[in-house]
């Protein structure tokens, strides 16, 4: 996948495995460790798709952070725990990357 750029952030996700910098649902702490750790194979695709630069932080954030990341369409595949990934994405459910955040912010970025 291609990255968005415009110094978006790369985060792993807690789903897939995923690392871009698409769009997420990111949940607070309290929330992700009622989840528990991400399963080896998420950790397996994370640490084989990072950038060696990025990965430490990337792990971090994974495994512990402050907070946790799913693709907003990995995150609804797999039940949004409030629902939003489903609202915020209809009608756009086949899109990701930089089409989907032209979609979530009204294509009004310039």
């Amino acid at each position: 996948m291609t990255n968005i750029g415009d110094g978006r952030p790369l985060r792993g996700c807690r789903e897939c495995g995923g690392v871009d910098d698409h769009p997420r649902h990111t949940f607070g702490r309290t929330q992700a460790a009622a989840w528990g750790p991400p399963s080896d194979e998420v950790i397996a695709a994370v640490t084989a798709a990072a950038p060696p630069g990025d990965l430490p932080r990337i792990l971090r954030e994974l495994l512990g952070g402050n907070g946790t990341y799913r693709h907003v369409d990995c995150c609804r595949g797999a039940g949004c725990p409030d629902g939003s990934c489903n609202a915020v994405t209809a009608g756009a459910e086949d899109l990701r990357g930089g089409e989907l955040l032209d979609h979530l912010m009204g294509d009004g970025r310039g």
